[in-house]
């Protein structure tokens, strides 16, 4: 999802990576995570157990079991400037 977001340099735009995996029915989701039948972390406990919300820096939330960390979440955000 977030090399889907723009960058307002042309130099610092990124490829859009296409995700793999299914893409679920959204009149009929998946029990437990209702991204785990794409996501590249997933773990048998993604079918069967729903994630809680989990507060993260700035005052976003996500429900993952495997979320991203603190330098793979960095990594993957744009700074100002970057090439």
């Amino acid at each position: 999802l977030l090399s889907a977001v723009p960058v307002p340099e042309v130099a610092g735009r990124r490829r859009p990576e296409p995700l793999g995996g299914d893409v679920p029915s959204p009149a009929d989701p998946p029990a437990a995570c209702r991204f785990h039948t794409r996501c590249p972390k997933a773990q048998e406990v993604c079918g069967e157990e729903e994630p809680l919300l989990d507060e993260k820096a700035g005052g976003n939330v996500a429900a993952c079991h495997f979320p991203l960390t603190d330098a793979e979440a960095t990594e993957r955000t744009p700074t100002a400037g970057a090439a």
